[in-house]
């Protein structure tokens, strides 16, 4: 998978299904890993999407970010399509949308 991997959820009750969002879409893998197919990135208008939660084997959450405002939605065909679920408007604000990139180099714990 190229990129950045933004986000990583196993499906409850189906352990051998795996969501994966990265930075230039998503897929989903029902092997546990071995194997993934893409899948749709969200609703059309987002420019970053992450996924949240899969509460089964085909449904999934996710968020959205787009401007000025940003949108939770849910897919219940394995991720084929995405529905709006609510928008958070005003979300992200100015301030948030020049923040750095969370990196392995930032995370690291000071001892």
């Amino acid at each position: 998978m190229p990129g950045r991997i933004t986000s990583l959820v196993r499906a409850s009750g189906a352990p051998e299904i795996l969501y994966v969002s990265h930075e230039h879409g998503a897929a989903r893998s029902d092997d546990g890993g071995a194997s993934f197919q893409r899948i749709k990135w969200g609703p059309d208008d987002v420019q970053e999407f992450a996924i949240l939660a899969a509460p089964d084997a085909d449904t999934v959450l996710g968020f959205g970010l787009r401007f000025p405002d940003s949108v939770v939605a849910r897919s219940e065909d394995a991720g084929r399509s995405w529905v709006e679920v609510t928008t958070l408007d005003g979300f992200p604000t100015p301030a948030c949308a020049g923040t750095q990139r969370w990196t392995p180099e930032r995370s690291r714990m000071r001892r």
